[in-house]
């Protein structure tokens, strides 16, 4: 899944309904062109690494929904 430009729009709106945790850390693969790079963040802080310039409603949606960083 990618939060690039909103695609992963409709997955954070499901898992919102379904109460998905959205203060929880996890270590992920970061960006593709470093491969091994691993960050360690929150919906909300990879939905900021990775979003991409029009990436706003996803971000607006977590923050109103009061996801941290």
């Amino acid at each position: 899944m990618t939060q690039f430009d909103d695609n992963g729009l409709p997955i954070t709106q499901l898992l919102i309904e379904r109460d998905a945790d959205l203060t929880v850390r996890a270590k992920l693969p970061g960006n593709y062109e470093r491969p091994g790079e691993i960050v360690e963040c929150t919906p909300l802080g990879y939905a900021l690494l990775f979003g991409g310039a029009n990436q706003r409603r996803t971000v607006t949606l977590l923050r109103e929904r009061g996801a941290v960083e």
